[in-house]
């Protein structure tokens, strides 16, 4: 973002349906299950963007009425080049991702080259030892962190942006046949990434960050030309942004036509990984124009667009005074004005766009519900899914709270949790085991159980630090229940014959932290 001042498949199964912590290797953030949306948020740290604190981020929830995925802030390179430990733990410990945005910068000023911590001296590997250290200091603490590195390089604003380091020329560094600009940006970024993979740092997720729009608008300038590939990056994240000083100088343009006008410049450049946006928002107070409908027509576009799937989104929450422009306050906030702030609590409403983050090898809460109407308990893993119900079926279906740990993506020595739904009897049923699974869809009609597929991970042998999930069977009910409390299995067996619970032993077993 250009700042004028001084410095992002689930069948939504009710609608289909009713018809200590732990670092595991390579833990990356990983896109949301089927048709989630990541809601992140820089949530106003400041000028700098690296006043990070517990109230800024419980602040930003309490506004929009929603937790936050994860929480941008910036490391500027001015300040030293370490790993910022309290920031990622301030952000951690509220449950929050953290997004690092690593900006070699020497000051904050705008539209000049930067000198001191130039691509070309960290090709150079003049700031080794420094980036050495941080990554090493990074793996001794061992939270999944990511990583965006010297944000919209396609722009013409910041230091590091292609225009500075070489433009369009191909003579003067690297590949004759490629941009020299891009190419230094891509390869700086490559260097810092190499590093890391040289200290072992397996809990970083790295992102690609352009902006949509190119300035200047050349071929060379194109986002391909900076990407460092497939096996560097895990995310392609970009800016949309609408006017951001309230005169009307500023073109109003909306999100909708931003994205049809530029979509291919981002689509092109891999059809391999998720795509999100890491920053979006437009100033209030413009003539003539409303921030409502900017932003409802942002939200329309994010949920359904021809051109990219949005795996995620993070808002830019923040106000800024142009002095050195003499314009009107820049209002990015969503809390602008009261009718803004309505506006965007009932977007962000929405279920589709979720709290909750997916690590890689990393375990997930498992939530857990009590139908009283149909004597049954109901298990997901997908956060979607929870919230739909909540929100459409509170009557019939009670949420309980986590059940217990499970894992959404299959890790070393895991199994598949297999779910079916039956019309007949109004309830779930759950297996780990791979011939229960297949005796039940051979002898079962789909009105009596039907097949849904695989729930969630979990093993089917005890493993270290992983507990037994316990089945019961009401023949009265014609249900199962699971649980992972001891205690409640005990008090069940103590309290209930077999013709209400019947106790059939361990079902599978999931994390105990």
């Amino acid at each position: 973002m250009r700042k004028q001042k001084a410095i992002i498949y689930i069948i939504i199964a009710i609608a289909v349906l009713f018809n200590g912590y732990n670092v595991y290797a390579k833990t990356k953030l990983i896109e949301p299950t089927a048709n989630s949306i990541y809601f992140s948020a820089f949530p106003d740290f400041g000028g700098p963007e690296d006043d990070v604190t517990t109230s800024r981020i419980t602040d930003f929830e309490g506004l929009a009425g929603k937790d936050i995925t994860w929480a941008e802030f910036s490391l500027n390179w001015l300040n030293g080049i370490v790993y910022p430990q309290d920031s990622i733990h301030t952000i951690h410990n509220q449950g929050v991702f953290p997004l690092l945005r690593l900006m070699p910068r020497s000051d904050f000023d705008e539209g000049h080259q930067e000198t001191v911590y130039s691509l070309q001296k960290i090709i150079d590997g003049e700031f080794d030892v420094q980036l050495h250290q941080m990554a090493q200091d990074a793996k001794a603490d061992g939270i999944p962190f990511g990583v965006d590195f010297a944000v919209e390089p396609t722009g013409d604003w910041f230091g590091w942006s292609g225009t500075f380091n070489g433009g369009g020329t191909t003579d003067q560094y690297g590949d004759p046949s490629y941009p020299d600009g891009p190419e230094r940006w891509r390869d700086a970024y490559r260097h810092i990434i190499d590093i890391f993979r040289a200290e072992n740092v397996t809990h970083v997720t790295w992102f690609f960050h352009p902006d949509i729009q190119r300035e200047p608008d050349e071929e060379w300038n194109s986002p391909k030309y900076y990407y460092p590939g497939d096996d560097y990056i895990d995310w392609i994240g970009i800016s949309i942004y609408g006017a951001q000083i309230p005169v009307a100088s500023e073109d109003w343009v909306l999100f909708s036509e931003l994205l049809t006008d530029q979509h291919q410049l981002i689509t092109e450049i891999s059809n391999q990984k998720p795509f999100c946006v890491l920053e979006f928002g437009v100033t209030d107070d413009y003539p003539s124009e409303s921030k409502s409908d900017w932003l409802s027509n942002a939200f329309a576009t994010i949920l359904d667009n021809p051109y990219i799937d949005f795996k995620a989104i993070n808002y830019w929450h923040e106000n800024w005074e142009n002095e050195d422009t003499g314009n009107p306050e820049t209002k990015l906030r969503i809390d602008s004005s009261p009718g803004v702030l309505n506006t965007f609590r009932s977007l962000i409403s929405n279920s589709r766009f979720i709290s909750s983050a997916r690590l890689s090898n990393h375990p997930s809460p498992l939530y857990r519900f009590w139908s009283k109407k149909n004597k049954s308990h109901f298990y997901t893993a997908n956060e979607e899914e929870k919230n739909y119900i909540t929100e459409h079926y509170g009557d019939v279906w009670k949420y309980e709270g986590i059940a217990n740990d499970v894992f959404t993506t299959q890790v070393s020595n895991s199994t598949p949790v297999y779910r079916f739904w039956s019309k007949k009897n109004k309830g779930h049923f759950y297996t780990a085991s791979e011939e229960e699974k297949n005796y039940v869809i051979n002898h079962y009609d789909d009105y009596v159980w039907k097949y849904e597929g695989i729930a969630y991970y979990a093993y089917s042998t005890q493993q270290s630090n992983t507990k037994p999930v316990y089945r019961f069977w009401s023949k009265k009910n014609k249900h199962h229940f699971y649980t992972a409390s001891e205690e409640e299995k005990n008090y069940v067996i103590a309290h209930y014959d077999d013709y209400i619970w019947k106790y059939e032993g361990e079902a599978w077993f999931v994390p105990s932290n």
